[in-house]
């Protein structure tokens, strides 16, 4: 698995959407999970792979820092965030 920095592309008015994008990938290029940003300092905006539904990916920030938003990511995909599938999800491409 590994992190890389993701292209963002531009709103309507041409702005960046985002300040800041990573995404984990698999030795296959599945996403697994990804972090967003709007500023530097944060917030970061988490998603990780459902354990239970590996079809879907779950929101799971804000959170703080770009480590600790790494390490949720983990945490929700090794099943350590109790009731993630309760939390907005989509289909994982």
């Amino acid at each position: 698995m590994n992190w890389r920095d993701d292209p963002i592309g531009n709103d309507e008015d041409g702005e960046p959407m985002f300040r800041g994008s990573l995404s984990l990938v698999n030795d296959k290029g599945e996403l697994l999970a990804g972090i967003v940003w709007f500023f530097d300092e944060g917030p970061f905006y988490a998603h990780a792979m459902d354990p239970a539904n590996p079809d879907v990916i779950r929101r799971i920030g804000p959170i703080r820092t770009l480590e600790a938003a790494k390490q949720r990511c983990f945490d929700a995909m090794e099943g350590r965030i109790p009731d993630l599938s309760k939390r907005a999800g989509y289909q994982r491409t």
